[in-house]
């Protein structure tokens, strides 16, 4: 008998399952019944659940398994690219060795010798062979140490890498839960904001026009030359004594205050503190409340705001002087002799005079006396001649004592204030006066002016009180007006000839017209002599500040 075809026996495996599952379907028909399950199908349920276990077991292995060999990659790779730059590095330094090598041949042009070259990692052959890498064992460690410590600092740069990417890393647009409707800080305008990427835009270049700077330039100019100009018209306005602080278009300044309905002194005398009291009678001038009494008040004397004037020293007598120097000297010799038994200073050698030789060089003088005199005739020289050198030393010069005597006068004007003198004089034909009136007036620095008149002759002088007082005792007292005995001879053209009789000086006289105080110079410097044939002229001579002298000098010379 034939064996069955393929197709026969698949049609007979298809029933087979068919009946099977008709099986399985009444069965589960049977339990759904109520009735009670067959053990077959207990059976084929557990093992179908312990089936799935395995199966999801095994695929959770294949998925460590995978993440394992994928760290093992990943370390693979590291130790690769820290071995190849251990690699380059090593090039590197032996590229750099040979170079040095070669520099430091001796003169035998002998190479480094080959164990010298045992530190570094790899050497390169000499034939061209390529790098060969040493044997060595302590060289082998070091390779290998040196690629861990480079594989592990590559694993650190990416970490930091990483860390720094996070930081460095901006949301540029919100999630989608913040836009939503139920959120309550939720803003429309947000939305619309990031929806909208708006580029920036490069600003445009913008160049300077023609002349800028050259504009600055000038208003810098004109604002430092007004600046300028400003502080000589305050120094200027200073030195004329002018008040800067006052500005006379202000109306603040210029407007007064009102007087105030009643004034401090007669409230304690008034009742109701007004003056209607005064009509109807109601003062407190009588009683007890009233603040008049047979007591007399002496205030008590405030000193005035001074602006640290230094205070003048006490004026002393010619005995007080003396005592206060002879402390003053018996002091300084006790601090002296104090320093000398201290040790601080050296004593003074002994002051050995001819008066108390004998007594100083007991024996010296008795042995040699010519030659003790001798010595001591050269000490008291010598000790003279430094006197008088140190007194040199401190004369001063010329120019420094004017300097100083200018710097003296200008104080004595700044302590006594500016003070003035006008002087009439009836005869100013003789030379010798006029001499002595401008010389004097030049060394005392004066400032004035001496004016010739037929009528009158003036003398205006200003300054100090000390140099004022001086030159009001030279024309008053000191210069004899009536004396008229000088040289007779003149000298005319080429030729010298007697001069006529001369003018008798004898009713010649000198008065002193005004003196007083200033409050500013009238002449900046001393003028001199100077001729005015008449009234206007000398006006003209004396300026504004002082034209009121020569009207002065007449009414003295009419009364």
């Amino acid at each position: 008998m034939p064996p069955p075809a393929r197709g026969d026996s698949s049609r007979k495996h298809t029933r087979d399952e068919d009946d099977t599952t008709n099986n399985d379907m009444s069965k589960k028909r049977k339990s759904s019944d109520g009735t009670s399950i067959p053990t077959t199908a207990k059976r084929s349920a557990a093992q179908d659940i312990a089936d799935a276990k395995a199966r999801i077991a095994e695929m959770m292995k294949k998925q460590n398994s995978s993440s394992a060999i994928a760290d093992k990659i990943a370390a693979a790779k590291a130790r690769v690219a820290a071995k190849n730059a251990v690699m380059k590095q090593n090039i590197q330094a032996l590229a750099k060795a040979e170079e040095d090598a070669r520099q430091a041949k001796g003169g035998l042009a002998i190479n480094v010798h080959p164990s010298l070259l045992a530190d570094l990692p790899t050497s390169i052959d000499r034939r061209n062979r390529g790098h060969v890498a040493p044997k060595f064992s302590t060289t082998l460690a070091n390779l290998n140490r040196q690629s861990e410590v480079v594989a592990r600092k590559m694993q650190k740069g990416e970490s930091a890498k990483e860390k720094e990417h996070k930081k460095l890393e901006i949301l540029t647009k919100p999630a989608e839960s913040d836009f939503s409707r139920d959120n309550p800080y939720y803003d429309s305008k947000l939305d619309v904001a990031y929806s909208v990427q708006r580029d920036r835009k490069a600003k445009a270049l913008v160049f300077n026009p023609h002349g800028k700077f050259i504009e600055k330039a000038k208003q810098s100019r004109a604002a430092a030359k007004m600046a300028e100009l400003k502080r000589a018209i305050e120094e200027r306005a200073r030195k004329a004594g002018l008040e800067e602080d006052l500005d006379v278009g202000d109306r603040e300044v210029l407007l007064r205050p009102e007087p105030p309905e009643i004034e401090w002194w007669d409230e304690d005398l008034l009742t109701n503190k007004t003056y209607d009291d005064i009509d109807e009678g109601a003062l407190k001038l009588e009683g007890d409340e009233t603040k008049i009494t047979l007591y007399i008040q002496n205030p008590i004397p405030i000193p005035p705001p001074t602006t640290g004037a230094p205070s003048r020293p006490v004026m002393m007598t010619a005995k007080e002087m003396a005592k206060a120097r002879r402390i003053r000297r018996a002091e300084e010799q006790k601090d002296k002799r104090g320093k000398t038994l201290l040790g601080l200073i050296p004593p003074d050698p002994p002051k050995i005079k001819l008066s108390n030789l004998m007594k100083v060089l007991t024996s010296e003088a008795v042995k040699d006396p010519t030659a003790v005199e001798r010595r001591v005739r050269k000490e008291v020289d010598a000790r003279k001649n430094k006197h008088e050198q140190d007194n040199e030393a401190r004369k001063l010069t010329k120019e420094e004592r004017h300097v100083k005597e200018a710097e003296k006068r200008a104080a004595d004007v700044l302590r006594t204030g500016l003070h003035c003198c006008l002087f009439r004089i009836a005869n100013l034909s003789n030379p010798s006066h006029v001499f002595k009136i401008d010389q004097n007036a030049r060394q005392l620095e004066l400032t004035g002016i001496v004016i010739m008149n037929p009528r009158t002759n003036i003398v205006v002088v200003e300054g100090g009180l000390p140099a004022i007082k001086k030159y009001k005792r030279l024309m008053t007292v000191r210069i004899d007006w009536t004396d008229n005995s000088r040289s007779r001879v003149i000298a005319k053209g080429n030729q010298e000839m007697l001069e006529d009789e001369p003018e008798d000086l004898s009713a010649n006289t000198c008065d002193l017209v005004w003196e007083g105080e200033l409050r500013s110079r009238n002449f900046k410097i001393w003028v001199g002599e100077r001729e005015a044939s008449n009234d206007a002229a000398a006006r003209k001579w004396l300026g504004k500040g002082a034209e009121n002298f020569w009207r002065l000098a007449v009414r003295s010379e009419q009364s």
